[in-house]
């Protein structure tokens, strides 16, 4: 692999964790706002990976949340690549 791409590479894989850590803070702040059973099935739904899994958590987002988070978050957890939902993740934090 060239230099190039190992720095790709590495670079997504860098946006990629601070993707996770970022969604794994919102998780924890949701649980101060909202039915924390909710958060947690639509955590577990998230962490699964599968398409049907983020899609149920979606769902579950969209049913409970209120209207300002969910304009900004169900965007990055919709099935999109790695690539747009950290477009969609630097409008989320910088609104």
């Amino acid at each position: 692999m060239s230099r190039e791409w190992t720095g790709i590479a590495r670079g997504e894989q860098g946006l990629h964790v601070k993707y996770r850590k970022t969604s794994s803070t919102f998780i924890c702040c949701s649980r101060c706002c909202y039915d924390t059973r909710s958060i947690q099935i639509s955590e577990e739904n998230i962490e699964s990976g599968t398409t049907d899994g983020t899609a149920y958590a979606v769902e579950l987002l969209d049913v409970f949340l209120s209207e300002q988070p969910q304009t900004k978050v169900i965007p990055v957890l919709d099935d999109l690549t790695i690539t747009e939902k950290i477009i969609d993740w630097r409008r989320f934090i910088h609104g």
